[in-house]
């Protein structure tokens, strides 16, 4: 009876227990399984769910759990699995509510290995998940669960789609075990986490997904281990607080987009593995201010720097070859950049009529270091506007619109071994002031020079490899001034070479001019022409239109030649055309600030004898004429001669008053370097200058290209210059310490460059010595090679040698005891020594009165102690009585052999204890007394 009753009850329990569960069940049921039709697209197991009413998702089965929405074909229809049960949907523009927003925990059973894509997309209140067993994420399965926090992830988890935990705000660190077995990744894994502040990568991360922290606004720092070799575009994308990251050394490319809209992005240094730099790398980061390029780097992609608009400087390596489409776009601070010799193509945008550079809107820029040897554009207008350019010794080629349209300049020095100026290349420079062509120039192209409103000198060479002037080559430039020298080679001069060029009244065309094309020379105060050509060159009927009167001068035997042509005749009367000599001369200056030189009398058709004056400026001397060897030809001033053919003279001056100019140097960025050569100086002496680089820092060139260091310059008037300096960049640390900062103290650390050469110095204070480094170098000072980051410690010990005393040690009778620790000691050692009683004696004290024993002593001088012992009953100092005196062991002064006898006990001080006869006394302390008895006195000890 009892039994069948307990098993009631059991079953009773269990029933209420069972009820009390399904009574916390919320929502419960099946989800997923293979649908079979035709063409079953992907098929899933039916797992288990059920909700609490606590938020507790749990999900049981085994296998796979079903995707977001997948399909298959049934009967020639395409189905649909459905939708997940929490899932809230939209039908016919209706929202179905379901309840996903009551999820706030998710349970997985460890047997299904794989989340379905979207599973638990946009269900914002779960906080904690539990996937013990899971190997596969899909696509978005927590997507926008913004309060997710507690996650971890499972060892055997290999495979992460895309946007696996994007939108989850909560997440203050990457998930535990994230990516530490992981071998597939999908893109955005981590995009649009808010709640990420600081990320530290694990070391066992070979690499990042695409796009993984994207849009992680509130992400300020993120470390990278050395594992990396790989970062995915968009890895950083508008990660608009992140302001430092390092770049492990792995990493061979910066990818697309990867650090895009990284607006408090300051600084960042590339290692020098990175090959490759992708499009739009750092494309709006906007406080972006300095940059270094690996020197393996090919090309500047498209649109790689755009939107930078703190960016104020960039040296591309001499690696690079190519510049893409709006790489510098709206870099509106950038003032200066280099285009280095192996670039060889500079792409433009060009959307139907409208083309753009890649330095469009740099509206700061006043410096362009152009080294390219051979480079070509794709389209018009490549470089828009810069305050000057400094061409390279070695270019050869300056692109077609290189410069077109540029306002701001007004100077142009162009290179010696210049061979090619493309067409357009500095058209409509209106401020441009002064133009010399370089000797070994043979193409001008078609209107390089046209609208130069400002243009007032053109030099050319007097013999060029040129043979055409090209059509409008200076057209519209009606500043010119009023003589210009065509110079021999030239062949053809083609349509509006120099059309309304108005203010040139005097052109020498050469003897090799074959061809004057269409409006060539429509220059309406042209007033004499000489043509040294024996034969009529053929020109255009409307090549010329010059003023009534116009002078026409060719060679003595050819005028009649001239003067029979009827090309020539439309333009010329026989009255206006006249014999000159055909030998030329010109005329040449050292130095044209010290006076000019002049034909006074020319060499005509009666005569080859030309008369010429060299006119020194005030504080000048004319010396002597001299050939371009340099040989002296005459003194004579004015100075008359034969010629016979073509010549070059120079007129030597000297200034009798020197003048004194100013080299002015500055450092770029003080912080980084300085400058040294500086000041006034006369002219025509030569200067060394030099710029020395701080520690981490190196100089890069002169802010007019020149890369020596030291630099010899040639002072012949003011000289401004900037010393280029940027940060070194492969650096290490040296960091010297002393072993005690009162010993001595060090110097040379610091940040430098690998392979420099540095010199370190200990330095002792006065009373010590350097004694070694702490690697056991004794040089000093030493020259070290930094190969790698460096810590030594000087090691320093005093040069004081103490005197030495001697401590004499003895005992008042060696019957009783002995003593031990005397001899020769330095001063100030301290010592230990020892009073060492016999068997049946005991140590009363030191002669100094110590009772220390051992005891320890400071050595300051010679000193000698004598300890005293005495039997087990006597404590006396070694002055004796008649009979006995002692004091027993609990501090009773006994007197033997004296009884009747008066006697006196005092303390040490003099302070009477007792008088009267004599008694046993006990004494009240441990110490020194005095005792009289018989007329004599006595020092008493109790211990």
């Amino acid at each position: 009876m009892k039994t069948r009753l307990f098993t009631a009850i059991l079953l009773l329990l269990a029933v209420t227990a069972a009820s009390a569960q399904q009574d916390n069940i919320k929502y419960s049921g099946t989800f997923g399984g293979t649908k079979e039709g035709s063409d079953v697209i992907l098929r899933s197991d039916t797992l288990t769910y059920t909700l609490t009413y606590d938020g507790t998702l749990t999900i049981s089965g085994r296998g796979v759990m079903m995707n977001h929405h997948d399909t298959y074909h049934d009967g020639g229809y395409l189905r649909s699995t459905g939708r997940y049960p929490w899932e809230s949907y939209s039908w016919h523009d209706n929202w179905i509510k379901s309840w996903e927003d009551e999820i706030r925990k998710v349970i997985i059973d460890p047997k299904i290995y794989s989340i379905g894509r979207g599973a638990f997309k946009n269900c914002k209140n779960i906080t904690s998940i539990s996937i013990p067993g899971v190997s596969t994420i899909r696509d978005s399965a927590f997507y926008n669960c913004y309060s997710l926090t507690d996650i971890v992830i499972p060892e055997g988890l290999s495979d992460i789609g895309n946007y696996v935990f994007a939108g989850c705000n909560s997440l203050t660190d990457i998930p535990e075990g994230f990516n530490l077995n992981i071998t597939s990744s999908g893109r955005g894994t981590f995009s649009g986490c808010d709640g990420l502040i600081e990320v530290t990568i694990p070391d066992s991360v070979t690499s990042i997904g695409e796009y993984t922290f994207a849009g992680c606004t509130n992400l300020t720092k993120v470390v990278l281990p050395q594992s990396i070799t790989q970062i995915g575009d968009g890895a950083f994308y508008n990660c608009n607080s992140l302001s430092e990251i390092n770049i492990p050394e792995k990493v061979s490319k910066i990818s697309e987009s990867i650090f895009a809209r990284c607006t408090n992005l300051t600084k960042i240094v590339l290692p020098q593995s990175i090959t490759q730099i992708g499009k739009a790398a750092f494309k709006d980061c906007s406080n972006l201010s300095e940059i270094n390029i690996p020197e393996n780097v090919s090309r500047i992609s498209e649109s790689t720097f755009a939107g930078c608009t703190n960016l104020t400087k960039i040296v591309l390596p001499q690696s690079i070859t190519r510049i893409e489409k709006n790489a510098f776009i709206d870099c509106s601070n950038l003032s200066e950049i280099n285009i280095p010799e192996k670039v060889s193509k500079i792409e433009v945008e060009i959307s139907g009529l409208t083309t753009r550079s890649p330095f469009h809107n740099c509206t700061s820029l006043k410096m362009i270091i152009w080294d390219a040897i051979h480079c070509k554009y794709n389209g018009k207008s490549a470089l828009f506007s810069f305050d000057n350019v400094h061409f390279g010794d070695n270019v050869e080629y300056i692109p077609e619109y290189f410069s077109e349209a540029n306002t701001k300049l007004t100077e142009l020095s162009l290179p010696k071994e210049l061979k090619h100026i493309g067409k357009y290349a500095f058209t409509d420079c209106i401020n441009l002031s002064s133009l010399t062509i370089p000797d070994n120039v043979t193409y001008i192209g078609n209107s390089a020079f046209s609208n130069c409103y400002s243009l007032t000198n053109v030099t050319f060479p007097q013999t060029t490899n040129m043979d055409t002037i090209n059509y409008g080559t200076f057209s519209n430039c009606p500043h010119i001034e009023s003589h210009i020298d065509i110079p021999e080679g030239i062949t053809y001069i083609d349509e509006k070479a120099f059309y309304r060029c108005d203010n040139i009244s005097n052109i020498t065309l050469p003897s090799t001019l074959e061809y004057i094309g269409e409006d060539a020379l429509v220059i309406i105060d042209l007033s004499n022409i000489t043509c040294y050509s024996e034969t009529p060159p053929i020109i255009n009927a409307s090549a010329l239109s010059i003023s009534n009167g116009c002078q026409l001068n060719v060679p003595c035997l050819s005028v009649g030649l001239y003067a029979t042509d009827n090309s020539w005749m439309e333009h010329f009367s026989s009255e206006n055309i006249y014999g000159i000599n055909p030998n030329r001369i010109y005329l040449k200056c050292n130095n044209n600030n010290y006076g000019e030189a002049t034909v006074v009398t020319p060499a005509d058709c009666n005569s080859d004898k030309v008369t010429i004056k060299a006119t020194p400026e005030n504080g000048c001397d004319f010396i002597c004429w001299k050939d371009t060897m340099g040989n002296i030809i005459s003194y004579n001033n004015p100075y008359t001669f034969s010629i016979t053919e073509d010549i070059i003279l120079i007129a030597e001056f000297i200034d009798n008053n020197p003048r004194f100019f100013e080299i002015e140097l500055m450092p770029n960025d003080p912080t980084m370097g300085y400058v040294s050569g500086g000041g006034q100086y006369e002219e025509g002496t030569k200067v060394t200058i030099k710029a020395t680089a701080f520690s981490g820092y190196e100089f890069i060139r002169w802010s007019d290209g020149n890369t020596n260091n030291p630099r010899t310059v040639t002072i012949n008037g003011n000289i401004v210059l900037q010393a280029i300096f940027s940060v070194r960049e492969d650096t290490y640390n040296v960091s010297l310490t002393s072993n005690d900062e009162t010993m001595g103290s060090v110097s040379g650390s610091g940040e430098y460059g690998e392979g420099e050469v540095i010199q370190i110095t200990a330095t002792p204070n006065e009373g010590y010595a350097f004694l070694r480094w702490s690697d056991g170098n004794t040089d000093n000072p030493r020259t070290i090679t930094v190969d790698g980051d460096i810590a030594l410690q000087a090691i320093f010990e005093s040069t004081y040698v103490p005197p030495v005393y001697t401590v004499t040690l003895t005992s008042n009778d060696e019957t009783m005891g002995s003593v031990s620790g005397d001899g020769e000691y330095e001063e100030g050692e301290e010592i230990e020594i020892f009073a060492i009683p016999k068997s049946g004696y005991s140590f009363v004290r030191w002669s100094d009165g110590n009772t220390d024993n051992p005891r320890t002593i400071t050595v300051t001088q010679d000193t000698a102690l004598t300890a005293y012992f005495s039997d087990g009953r006597t404590a006396v100092d070694g002055t004796s009585v008649s009979g006995g005196v002692y004091v027993t062991k609990d501090g009773i002064l006994h007197i033997e052999g004296h009884d009747g006898e008066d006697m006196s006990l005092f303390t040490a001080d003099g302070a009477l204890l007792y008088e009267g006869k004599v008694r046993d006394y006990p004494l009240p302390q441990p110490g020194v007394y005095l005792l009289r008895i018989g007329g004599e006195t006595v020092k008493v000890v109790r211990p």
